[in-house]
């Protein structure tokens, strides 16, 4: 059975990585790497796994490009913000 890191989570629980990071990604900066991302795969349609989603900021620009996404982050906090993120759009 796989035990996961406590310090790891609280790492990203406790709001440092978004605080001292997440001011770091824009919208824009996001939607760029996406489109890299799309590029170096040479995906034009299908599924996307994102493993360690965060708050969707890469996710979101899958979706809009009619991707079938699922994002999966052990973060509770993180995927209320892609709830909150998707409500808005």
């Amino acid at each position: 059975m796989m035990t996961q890191n406590p310090n790891l989570k609280e790492f990203f629980e406790d709001g440092f990585y978004e605080d001292h990071w997440g001011w770091k990604f824009t919208e824009e900066s996001s939607q760029k790497q996406a489109e890299q991302i799309l590029l170096l795969l040479e995906a034009k349609s299908g599924d996307i796994l994102d493993w360690c989603g965060g708050w969707g900021r890469h996710s979101i620009y899958f979706a809009e490009k009619g991707f079938k996404v699922t994002l999966l982050d052990f973060i509770e906090r993180y995927l209320e913000k892609v709830k909150k993120s998707l409500g808005r759009r």
